[in-house]
């Protein structure tokens, strides 16, 4: 049973509750996606396109000593990553949210359950999810609020998982964003 880790703005391998959940299903495989500005975005600047590029060129060889490969797509990942799973046989994807554009991750999801396969996001980037603290005027009643939570909801930090991929490829292989 192979399961797809698909990389969003979490390029680690430590404290990672999408890729955690994925090497504890079997085999792992990851890609990453070169995506266009979509509507209310704007393209990566050049400073944090640099450094980009560095740390998935380190994450692709931290991945490869596990023996599990990265793919480098790029497109829209409402079609890109349906089509990227079903071609790669994988019973699962699974990714970190990010909280902007989040009808991007829900028609992708929504079109990995309709083909039959398990799709799972996890919170990896916020202390506490957006909606469980409702906003408020002052910080020191919303801090409270937090605290609250948080008391109730913390977790210690994950470990790097138990990985197992089919094996690596060479990061440099793989065609660089247009």
């Amino acid at each position: 049973m192979t399961t797809l880790y698909w990389i969003r703005d979490d390029l680690r391998l430590h404290d990672n509750p999408a890729l955690t959940w994925a090497a504890s299903r079997g085999e792992v495989i990851a890609c990453v996606l070169d995506e266009p500005a979509y509507p209310g975005s704007r393209p990566l600047g050049s400073a944090t396109a640099w450094w980009r590029e560095r740390s998935l060129s380190r994450l692709a060889a931290n991945l490869a000593s596990y023996n599990v490969p990265l793919y480098r797509l790029n497109g829209d990942a409402r079609s890109v990553l349906p089509a990227f799973a079903a071609s790669h046989k994988v019973s699962a994807v699974c990714w970190n949210r990010r909280y902007h554009l989040s009808t991007i991750d829900a028609t992708a999801k929504d079109t990995l359950l309709a083909q039959g396969l398990e799709a799972h996001s996890f919170a990896a980037h916020c202390l506490v999810e957006p909606h469980a603290v409702k906003p408020f005027k002052v910080y020191s009643a919303f801090a409270r609020a937090a605290r609250a939570v948080l008391q109730d909801t913390m977790q210690p930090a994950l470990g790097v998982p138990d990985l197992h991929g089919p094996g690596a490829i060479a990061w440099e292989e793989l065609p660089s964003p247009g």
